[in-house]
């Protein structure tokens, strides 16, 4: 398997960590459509992530191995955040690399990185 979808369609995934991802049982689930890495249940109950959370992991760790570094990386599958002085501007520039992201502009850092949050949340 190879693709995101293929991954959360068999139901279990390995990250790079080692650590075992599985989605969910009706009885187990806190929201529809989650998952869970059984690993961490003596220490904290179980991990569990929403689907766009599992979505953004498995990307991210498929994305490591062909990533230069995030300055030179045109399809990073986080969001970034440019300070004003990379680029010229006044404002800090929030985008994502990934399809129909939108560009905004934000007057401070705070405000910045809670946009750049919520791009990662957003359904």
């Amino acid at each position: 398997m190879s693709t995101v979808d293929e991954f959360l369609a068999s139901g279990i995934y390995r990250d790079r960590r080692g650590r075992y991802w599985e989605a969910c049982k009706v009885a187990e689930c806190r929201e529809p459509g989650e998952w869970w890495n059984y690993h961490d249940m003596a220490r904290n109950g179980g991990r569990h992530l929403t689907i766009t959370q599992m979505r953004l992991l498995i990307e991210r760790d498929h994305h490591r191995d062909v990533c230069p570094r995030l300055s030179a990386c045109n399809g990073h599958p986080v969001p970034s955040v440019l300070a004003p002085f990379e680029w010229g501007g006044r404002d800090f520039e929030v985008y994502a690399a990934w399809e129909n992201a939108t560009c905004t502009f934000e007057q401070s850092l705070p405000a910045a990185m809670e946009a750049a949050r919520a791009l990662v949340v957003k359904p």
